[in-house]
């Protein structure tokens, strides 16, 4: 099979992982590789055994589960590298995990009503629990909007 096919077979049929890494075995078995091209498969077997029952892409794609990895990168984008990669800025341990936990808080809507809409006292919840002046919550959650520098212990 050419590895389209098992890419189609992968995302699409029930137990394609497991069909996938059958077949595999069997080019395995009875081919004539060089040892770096063995070693390589042996790590592709490897990969699928211990992982074929978590590959189950097309009841993930039935339930609206996403199967790729662009949701945690857009989250990381979101969450860490839009406030804490600016120019000139710089971290201390302390200050980033509150800065990423606040943000996350947020983003996620911890707080939210049943409509997933955040709670209007939300923000000064937040402020109140981690002592936030209101300029510096603008700059930690609105930082387009807010040219204030936090410096955090």
């Amino acid at each position: 099979m050419k590895l389209s096919e098992w890419c189609h077979q992968l995302k699409h049929e029930e137990g394609g992982a497991k069909i996938i890494l059958e077949s595999i075995k069997t080019h395995f078995e009875n081919g004539k590789y060089s040892k770096k091209d063995r070693e390589d498969l042996q790590k592709v077997i490897t990969y699928f055994t211990n992982n074929h029952d978590k590959m189950n892409y097309p009841n993930n794609l039935d339930e609206k589960l996403p199967i790729g990895s662009g949701i945690t990168e857009a989250a990381c984008k979101m969450i860490v590298k839009e406030r804490l990669c600016k120019s000139g800025m710089k971290w201390k341990r302390n200050g980033v995990r509150v800065v990423l936990d606040l943000r996350t808080m947020i983003y996620t809507q911890i707080g939210g009503n049943s409509s997933g809409a955040k709670s209007t006292n939300m923000e000064l919840i937040l402020m109140y629990k981690f002592n936030i002046k209101y300029k510096s919550y603008h700059a930690i959650f609105k930082p387009e909007m807010s040219h204030n520098v936090i410096a955090y212990p």
